[in-house]
């Protein structure tokens, strides 16, 4: 087959077939040219700055027929008059200090009721200045693991109290330590004595060596040197009795 038949083998197409391809090359030169066409438009915005003229002479012309005119304060003597220059900006910050100095004296007033802490639900810790809604609950929540604060300073191992907080909640709080639950350390199982916070496993394994080889703890003391500096917070919560 010669090269001129094989070229009208590939390309001798029937009408049809032509004005399909030729649609589609019109189609493809309209996608082409809009694509350009779109990056150029936005170059050319992007070149051409914004003119906030009208916009800034509108904003001086609003604040020159809003300013708050000048008042005249008298005195004794009319001749010493003094005018004071009171703008919209002035006005701001006055009444901005107003609502700070309310503020500030909202926190200076004196609490009218002292909760105590080991029979506050959440709904009274709510009432305080400072507890929300999930402080409230962690807090009730960490009292019955512990069977009870023997100090209002225990509220600081509550996770999301921070420092700054605890010392506006302080002085609204009383915490009465006879309300503590004791754990009879005599009678206890090994599984309720580990779920307490102030106690780990090794500790509580160490104290039921010591029960199993004396038979009964008679004085608390003796679980001094078990315990070392946990002593003193787990003492609140035991006893032998």
């Amino acid at each position: 087959m010669s090269l001129k038949q094989q070229f009208r083998f590939w390309f001798n197409f029937s009408p049809s077939e032509r004005n399909g391809i030729l649609f589609l090359f019109v189609l493809l030169l309209l996608f082409i040219g809009t694509k350009y066409y779109l990056k150029y438009q936005t170059e050319q915005q992007k070149a051409q700055p914004v003119d906030f003229s009208q916009f800034e002479n509108d904003i001086d012309t609003f604040l020159t027929q809003n300013t708050i005119k000048p008042k005249r304060i008298k005195t004794t003597n009319d001749s010493d008059s003094v005018d004071f220059e009171d703008t919209r900006h002035q006005y701001s910050k006055r009444k901005y200090y107003k609502k700070y100095r309310s503020k500030k004296s909202l926190q200076k007033t004196p609490f009218k009721e002292i909760i105590e802490l080991n029979v506050a639900d959440t709904a009274m810790l709510k009432s305080i200045y400072g507890i929300g809604e999930k402080l409230s609950v962690r807090i009730v929540k960490y009292r019955k693991k512990l069977g009870g604060f023997y100090s209002v300073e225990q509220l600081k191992e509550v996770y999301g109290l921070r420092t700054e907080n605890f010392k506006k909640i302080k002085p609204q709080l009383h915490c009465d330590s006879t309300l503590v639950q004791k754990i009879n350390i005599n009678t206890v199982s090994f599984k309720t004595l580990l779920h307490h916070p102030y106690l780990n496993y090794k500790q509580v394994k160490a104290i039921f060596r010591y029960k199993d080889k004396h038979q009964k703890i008679n004085n608390i003391d003796v679980l001094r040197s078990l315990l070392g500096k946990d002593y003193e917070k787990i003492s609140h919560y035991l006893t032998c009795q």
